[in-house]
């Protein structure tokens, strides 16, 4: 509801989320909203915030700078530096770093030392739609 009351006013939405769900939830996400135009990205961290090598402010960061850089019309799963479709993606190792795997779909992007979007990968924007508007299946 927080993301079709706001969805005129940004250019897209980060999520957090824990591990233990979150394949599920962005995966039902994406196939509530109809003719999506801007990206929704779910992420989270396994490391404790506390600790000094956390990994939730690392995907934090770099899921709010694609949120709010990129067209991306896709719900994603930002998780150790891949950016992954949403509802292609698998929690395999649940107590790694590198908890989440897409087995049936190519990344759509990975932050190493760049940025680097797979746009071949990513789904068109529906032609004709305006991305002020989000339609949510009840």
């Amino acid at each position: 509801k927080k993301i079709q009351e706001f969805y005129g006013e940004y250019q897209g939405f980060v999520v957090l989320q824990t591990w233990n769900n979150m394949d599920y939830l962005s995966s039902c996400l994406s196939f509530m909203i109809e003719d999506l135009c801007k990206p929704i990205i779910f992420t989270g961290g396994r490391i404790p915030l506390e600790e000094s090598h956390c990994d939730l402010i690392g995907n934090f960061t770099e899921a709010c700078f694609i949120a709010g850089a990129f067209e991306i019309p896709e719900v994603c799963i930002l998780c150790n530096k891949k950016l992954m479709r949403a509802n292609r993606t698998v929690l395999v190792q649940p107590d790694s770093v590198d908890a989440f795997y897409s087995p049936n779909f190519k990344i759509l992007g990975h932050t190493n030392a760049r940025l680097k979007i797979e746009w071949s990968n990513i789904r068109k924007k529906p032609p004709g739609h305006d991305s002020s508007i989000c339609l949510i299946d009840n």
